[in-house]
């Protein structure tokens, strides 16, 4: 991802030649994309933040509990992930997938398919989700 730009588009509250945070309607802010993506590209390489599961009982009716991701099911600790990673939002018909480098601290998103300039970019949050596949 490359730096953010200085003029800025109305209505984006980030900007970036590949990826800009702007309003998503009702489900608040999204990340969308700022170019076309073709399917299988890299669309971010997001470090993370580790917390251990037990610290989300601390987190319980905070807004912050809303951006943790599952981080690694042995250890049932949870990330807050950074860069735009924590601002994509759930669609049960995701254009985006991820997959968690638990050595490396990184998850990384890729675009399941042919994504357009922006193009809300969503993932499928959920155990059950193709996206919890890790990558160690």
């Amino acid at each position: 991802m490359q730096g953010f730009s200085t003029n800025s588009s109305p209505g984006k509250i980030t900007e970036s030649t590949d990826l800009y945070v702007a309003d998503a309607g009702p489900k608040g802010r999204g990340v969308f994309a700022g170019r076309a993506f073709r399917k299988g590209e890299i669309i971010e390489k997001c470090p993370i933040i580790p917390w251990e599961h037990e610290e989300l009982y601390r987190l319980a009716g905070h807004l912050l509990e809303r951006y943790v991701f599952l981080w690694d099911k042995r250890k049932k600790s949870l990330a807050v992930v950074l860069g735009f990673g924590s601002l994509y939002n759930h669609s049960s018909l995701p254009n985006c997938s991820y997959s968690r480098q638990i050595k490396n601290q990184l998850i990384v998103f890729r675009a399941r398919r042919p994504i357009a300039q922006n193009e809300e970019l969503t993932i499928h949050y959920g155990p059950s989700a193709e996206s919890f596949h890790e990558k160690t």
